[in-house]
């Protein structure tokens, strides 16, 4: 089996309930959006659908990057790498050890946020009059999963910096 697929396989397994019921969500939404007669509503209903919608995909889209980061199994306030030590025995470069769930992460995010996007344009459009830029919402959450996963698996000298520097750049969010 490719290291692609490995990666892709082990993601999965570990959490393929949950992703599934993620993506039906997901989906539900993206239908309701663009087949709901949306100029039919008030506009403090279309409002508030969408602020209850963007509410839990912040959640959704947290949950998601601590997946891909390997953060559910990673003791945060320990000096060692967040890395999960079980992949270092895969005989793989490290490149491949770290760059295929990058890559993962990466297609994922940028692709839930992209649909979503356009699946909840219309609403954006008569709710808040914004048009949101497809490239900025696809780009954003792949940033973020690269930064945490630089600080989760990079080993630190003394206990607690990992979670100090997570604190502060999820301030910066």
């Amino acid at each position: 089996m490719s290291p692609a697929l490995t990666f892709g396989w082990y993601i999965w397994i570990r959490h393929r309930r949950g992703l599934t019921i993620l993506g039906g969500c997901w989906l539900a939404v993206i239908v309701l959006g663009r087949s709901l007669p949306v100029a039919s509503f008030d506009i403090p209903v279309v409002g508030t659908l969408l602020g209850i919608l963007l509410m839990a995909s912040c959640l959704a889209f947290t949950w998601l990057l601590g997946i891909f980061s390997f953060n559910v199994d990673a003791r945060l306030e320990a000096r060692k790498s967040g890395f999960p030590a079980r992949l270092w025995h895969l005989p793989l470069r490290t490149t491949a050890l770290v760059g295929w769930p990058m890559l993962w992460g990466t297609a994922v995010l940028a692709l839930v946020s992209l649909s979503l996007a356009w699946g909840l344009k219309p609403l954006f459009q008569l709710g808040w009059d914004w048009d949101p830029s497809l490239g900025w919402l696809a780009l954003m959450p792949v940033v973020v999963l690269a930064c945490m996963q630089a600080l989760i698996w990079s080993p630190f000298p003394l206990p607690w910096i990992r979670t100090i520097l997570l604190t502060v750049q999820r301030g910066f969010r």
